[in-house]
């Protein structure tokens, strides 16, 4: 295209509008482990007040792209663990890490 077309080319490469980067901005990135420092998977995480409901990923992994500014409850569960509640700060264009241990 560029060189068949190079004036064509030129005026697109000229006129586009790149709004995205490519990537996602996360709000709230973290990871769900045991005692032991094993990853836990499917962990139900809920942020109360919101309609936040997520998983924990096959490595314990677990991301909210949009979150407004504020300070949020997370709870986490999963059968045989108990209940673990973190209060997380969220703050504008800042990406809030939590790291959780959850105990048997």
């Amino acid at each position: 295209l560029r060189t068949d077309y190079p004036d064509f080319y030129r005026t697109y490469k000229n006129n586009r509008l790149l709004t995205d980067p490519g990537f996602r901005r996360m709000s709230v990135v973290g990871k769900v482990v045991d005692e032991k420092d094993t990853p836990v998977a499917n962990v139900v995480i809920t942020v109360t007040g919101t309609d936040f409901h997520l998983f924990s990923g096959d490595k314990g992994g677990f991301g909210i792209q949009t979150m407004e500014a504020g300070s949020y409850d997370f709870v986490f569960k999963k059968n045989g663990y108990l209940e673990q509640r973190v209060r997380v700060d969220v703050n504008d264009g800042e990406r809030t890490e939590v790291d959780v241990v959850l105990k048997k």
